[in-house]
């Protein structure tokens, strides 16, 4: 059974923006197809991150990272960011300690 997929703002401008069309494609198989089948794929992170998930993938020898919750009451991922892994974590961490 899929979960259902809520993306914030910020990823959906993120993959908007994305020229390159294959990687558009790798980023919503990944959201759409691999998370939201089976959500528990991806690390799931400790410390100030316990409650995130990442999900990791390679495109053209550069790694790319998609973090997310899981509600599983609703049955629901929110999809809170995505990019390059080239400070992904930082910036996970400047949205959660918003």
């Amino acid at each position: 059974m899929a979960y259902n997929i809520n993306p914030s703002k910020r990823v959906i401008k993120y993959l908007r923006k994305l020229k390159n069309r294959q990687l558009k494609e790798k980023f919503t198989d990944a959201i759409y197809g691999t998370i939201a089948n089976d959500p528990y794929v991806g690390n799931e992170k400790r410390g100030d991150l316990s409650s995130y998930f990442a999900y990791g993938f390679k495109y053209d020898r550069v790694d790319y990272r998609i973090a997310y919750t899981i509600n599983d009451d609703n049955e629901i991922v929110i999809v809170v960011l995505a990019g390059s892994h080239e400070k992904f974590y930082e910036q996970l961490k400047r949205i959660v300690n918003r």
